[in-house]
């Protein structure tokens, strides 16, 4: 009789361990949502083939797929209905066993990982899916009740999944989630829910811009923080940034266009200038990349950095009134328009962005829009980063479009262009507005305004305290934009890394764009550390925590400089120290 150990088996403790792997893989709020729709999107997709290989082309064709969204942001509850195919009873259970799926990774199909809906089950107190398979009309119902409370939980007891009796005639699947503890989302008003939905989840079909693909109704129901109650029927597209103005002829020119009826040798700059003067000048195309990998793109460069804010607010995703207010701004981030360089993959915006290549007239790259859709496109778990291999192709092409837009930008377009060599720069108005600004009034540093909204000036305030010799040991070396960082230094023998934000919590959107890492910083200057830096950090998992030692009058310890204010605690990484330059300086004045 021969004797075996069955040792691929896991224990409770390893799926645990694996279930918390699987979260720490996502960052993003709109995860939830994203994985949920996506595995809508691919239901209905999956169901289209399934009827055209049985040869039932009138069925594929007799009325559009549903979608229905329903979410309650005062209980925290999502739920997700579709008419897509539905799932066999018997897959069921192994679905929702981590890393493991249905999906055969077809081209059409953009899940194939198996790991979103483990990650939504978890966020939840309840899940719950109801389900009909199309091929053999057999509904089932189950139930996971206290998933979150069981991943946190350190006891042997087995999670269960619970049957029950399903007499509703249902047509694909329901998911139900209550109990999810997401603050971000929730939080949201009804048109930034909107937007959230229709430029990071599946629901913003990309392909939709080029070709009209899958007809699928969006129905979304919402009942708000303040428990306001919102209905509306959403396209099953992207929302571009200029979708609204398209019936705006006179804001709007097409590259393409443009190129044709302006390439006549008879056309004069003036003639070219005035047609283009504070247009939103947009392109589409199709680029087959080294004739392997077809990559659509949809691009934009708008005539202004704050048309952003104005079709912000024109989308209702901000008021007239925050159009100019730099915090509000930076709160609402992810969910208001703004430049950058996107990816979507089978249609699925991924969230995913990618840093702006090195050229010239960089000044005009906040102008600038570019979504790339490509279905050969591969991302990590929680579509937090992109194969660097990938990264630089995507580059390449956005520098080539770059270009593109700037050849013309450059020389034609009259409207105000955030650049230094900007001709409308105005005298009179700078004076006003720094006139209006708040003074620092120190005996201190010569610096005459407070630096509420200048990174620049945060800079300037701290080398002048370093020139000035109250910031003694610490020996600048290299600052400037052209580097990752904003300073490299030395403190005594040790070589520090040092950022500069006016508010302590800015590094935050650094940390989640993947731009710069914690790892990486030893120190952020700042301003003034608030209660806001406090609940920014709080919300992410961070420990900010204020230095209460003396640390004018004690001796240099070897862990950091004594300056320092504050210390960040970010999980596996090394603490970031912060000097907070009010606090610092205020400390100054007292000892004299």
């Amino acid at each position: 009789m021969e004797n075996y150990i069955d040792f691929l088996q896991p224990d409770i403790s390893s799926i645990r361990k694996s279930i918390k792997g699987i979260d720490d893989s996502y960052n993003n709020f709109w995860d939830i949502l994203a994985e949920l729709l996506q595995n809508s999107v691919d239901a209905i997709t999956k169901k289209k083939q399934t009827l055209e290989q049985q040869g039932n082309k009138l069925e594929v064709g007799e009325k559009d797929e549903e979608i229905h969204i329903e979410i309650d942001c005062t209980t925290g509850t999502i739920k997700v209905k579709d008419t897509g195919i539905g799932i066999k009873k018997e897959k069921i259970p192994i679905l929702l066993k981590p890393f493991s799926t249905d999906k055969e990774n077809s081209y059409a199909e953009i899940g194939e990982k198996g790991v979103g809906l483990k990650y939504v089950i978890f966020q939840s107190n309840k899940f719950t899916i109801k389900t009909n398979y199309l091929e053999t009309n057999e509904p089932s119902f189950m139930i996971i009740n206290n998933a979150k409370q069981w991943k946190e939980s350190s006891n042997n007891e087995i999670l269960k999944l619970e049957v029950q009796n399903n007499e509703e005639n249902i047509n694909g699947t329901e998911i139900t989630v209550t109990g999810v503890k997401n603050e971000e989302l929730f939080q949201l008003d009804f048109p930034s829910m909107k937007y959230i939905i229709r430029t990071k989840t599946a629901v913003g079909n990309v392909l939709n811009i080029f070709e009209e693909t899958n007809k699928i109704k969006i129905y979304l129901k919402m009942i708000d923080l303040y428990g306001n109650k919102h209905e509306e029927i959403l396209p099953y597209k992207y929302l571009l940034p200029i979708e609204n103005l398209n019936g705006d002829k006179g804001s709007l020119c097409d590259l393409t266009v443009f190129e044709t009826q302006f390439s006549d040798s008879s056309k004069s700059d003036r003639e070219k200038r005035e047609y283009l003067k504070d247009k939103i000048i947009y392109k589409q195309d199709e680029i087959n990349y080294k004739g392997y990998r077809k990559i659509k793109y949809w691009a934009c460069f708008v005539p202004q950095r704050k048309t952003w804010n104005v079709l912000s607010v024109r989308d209702n995703l901000l008021k007239e009134e925050m159009i100019d207010d730099e915090e509000e701004i930076e709160k609402r981030i992810f969910s208001i328009h703004r430049p950058g360089i996107y990816t979507s993959v089978k249609g699925m915006p991924t969230g995913i962005t990618i840093d702006n290549p090195s050229s010239g007239k960089t000044g005009y790259w906040p102008n600038i829009f570019i979504i790339f859709e490509d279905a050969t496109l591969k991302f990590d778990i929680g579509r937090k980063s992109i194969n660097g291999n990938v990264k630089i192709i995507y580059q390449n092409l956005a520098k080539d479009i770059f270009k593109e837009f700037t050849k013309y930008v450059a020389k034609y377009v009259a409207g105000d262009i955030d650049l230094n060599t900007n001709v409308n720069w105005d005298r009179d108005l700078i004076r006003n507005e720094i006139d209006s600004m708040a003074r620092l009034e120190n005996s201190i540093v010569n610096f005459r305004n407070k630096p509420t909204t200048q990174e620049a000036s945060v800079a300037a305030i701290f080398f002048e305290l370093i020139g000035a010799n109250k910031i003694e040991g610490l020996e600048p070396v290299i600052s400037g934009y052209k580097n990752k960082y904003d300073l490299y230094a030395f403190w005594k023998t040790h070589f520090v890394v040092i950022e500069f934000k006016t508010h302590l919590r800015n590094i935050l959107k650094d940390f989640n764009d993947e731009i710069k890492y914690s790892n990486e910083i030893d120190y952020v200057i700042c301003w003034e550390v608030n209660d806001e830096d406090f609940s920014a950090f709080s919300r992410e998992g961070y420990n900010l925590t204020k230095i209460t030692r003396s640390i004018l009058n004690e001796e240099e310890n070897e862990n950091y400089i004594p300056f320092s204010t504050h210390v960040l605690i970010i999980p596996s990484a090394k603490p970031i120290y912060v000097i907070d330059l009010k606090e610092l300086i205020d400390n100054l004045q007292v000892s004299g």
